[in-house]
C-alpha cells in the first residue's frame, strides 16, 4: 500500500509497483478561456478585492505644472467617494500641491511614480489601506489663443472641452 503526497510518482507494472521520483506540482488558476493564469495576476486579484482600486486623473498645463480642473477621482472597493467627502476634499487639496511641486523638476515617468507613490501614502495614512492606484496623466499643451488677449488656462481648458464634446462624429 502507498500513501502518496503531491509531487510523488508511483511506477506500475504488470507485478509490482515502486515509488518513483518528485514530479513539479501546486495549484493552479485556470481562467474562463481555460489558459492559465500567472502568479501575478492572481496576487493583483487578491489585492483588488481586499484593498480596491484608485485611479486619479490629473489634467495638468504643460507650461505652468497647474491643475486644469479638480482630479477626478474614481474609486470601486476602496473608498465610498460619497461617504468621505471631508477625505477627498483633503485629498484633491494635498494632491494639487504635490502636483505643483514635484511637475517640473522630473521626467513624466517619475512624476507618474511619484504621484502613485504620494497617493499610496497618502490613502494609507488616512484610511489604512493600500489600494492598486493608478494615475493617468492628460497634459495639455498651454499654447496662447489666436486673439491678442491671453485667456486663462481654465478657460483654455473648458473651452477646449465643449468644443470636443459637441462635435459630431
Amino acid at each position: 500500500m502507498f500513501l502518496p503526497d503531491n509531487g510523488d510518482s508511483l511506477y506500475f507494472t504488470a507485478d509490482s509497483a515502486e515509488p518513483g521520483e518528485q514530479v513539479p506540482h501546486g495549484s493552479q488558476l485556470i481562467d474562463q478561456t481555460g489558459v492559465a493564469v500567472s502568479g501575478i495576476v492572481v496576487k493583483d486579484r487578491l489585492m483588488l478585492s481586499e484593498q480596491g482600486i484608485l485611479a486619479v486623473v490629473l489634467t495638468i498645463n504643460k507650461q505652468s505644472g497647474r491643475l486644469l480642473n479638480s482630479p477626478d477621482i474614481i474609486s470601486r472597493g476602496f473608498v465610498s467617494m460619497r461617504g468621505n467627502e471631508p477625505l477627498m476634499n483633503d485629498f484633491r487639496a494635498e494632491l494639487s500641491r504635490a502636483v505643483q511641486q514635484r511637475y517640473k523638476r522630473v521626467d513624466l515617468e517619475r512624476f507618474r511614480s511619484e504621484m502613485r507613490e504620494f497617493i499610496m501614502h497618502f490613502m494609507f495614512e488616512h484610511t489604512a489601506k493600500s489600494p492598486i492606484v493608478i494615475p493617468v496623466l492628460n497634459i495639455v499643451g498651454g499654447k496662447q489663443a489666436t486673439n491678442s488677449k491671453p485667456v486663462p488656462d481654465q478657460t483654455r481648458f473648458q473651452e477646449m472641452r465643449a468644443k470636443l464634446l459637441t462635435q459630431k462624429t
